[in-house]
């Protein structure tokens, strides 16, 4: 399968690699309603262990997951609740749970980590299984980071690479450690 998002209208849609027929679309295009069948400019899709797939919701501020086969969304972060949109879940400030326009995120070979690209937070937040609606993040990276687009983890080695376009650069080499309870910033090592 190949996933594509569309800006305009706000779809991701779910295409068969070799027919080239669509599977599935997520998203109701031009919807003006916030909700679990609606996206607002997504940027990234990423597949899970069971057929189920996380999209970024970047205008709205938040990550959608849709079980398998479904195109509405069982569980979000970012926001509190599926009809939610504000950046920082409309705080002046960033929170523990929320996001201002996430674009890129990874998911761990196992689905039991997620490593999300925060850009105008300038960090990346991960989240632990289980998952559930508002979660706060089990961990936080912002190494002087400026609009990061991206982020992926090499597990042979525990590194995290991290897409800093805002410092015209790629960062790689830190390290993982199991997130604390809490969210923690991270160092090099």
């Amino acid at each position: 399968w190949l996933y594509v998002c569309y800006s305009n209208p706000s779809i991701a849609i779910k295409v068969d690699g070799i027919t080239h027929n669509t599977l599935s679309t997520y998203g109701i295009a031009n919807s003006t309603t916030v909700n679990a069948s609606t996206l607002k400019s997504p940027q990234k899709v990423v597949s899970g262990c069971n057929g189920d797939v996380w999209i970024t919701d970047t205008g709205n501020h938040r990550l959608l997951h849709f079980a398998n086969n479904s195109t509405t969304a069982d569980i979000v972060l970012g926001q509190l609740e599926f009809s939610a949109s504000s950046r920082n879940g409309g705080s002046n400030t960033a929170q523990d749970y929320s996001f201002s326009s996430p674009t890129g995120m990874t998911l761990s070979q196992d689905c039991r980590t997620l490593y999300v690209a925060d850009t105008g937070n300038n960090r990346i937040l991960v989240f632990e299984f289980p998952y559930s609606n508002g979660k706060d993040a089990s961990a936080e990276y912002n190494i002087t980071l400026l609009n990061p687009r991206d982020v992926a983890v090499d597990e042979a080695t525990g590194a995290i690479w991290i897409a800093d376009t805002g410092n015209n650069r790629v960062l790689g080499g830190y390290f993982l450690q199991k997130p604390s309870p809490t969210p923690v910033t991270s160092s090099p090592s």
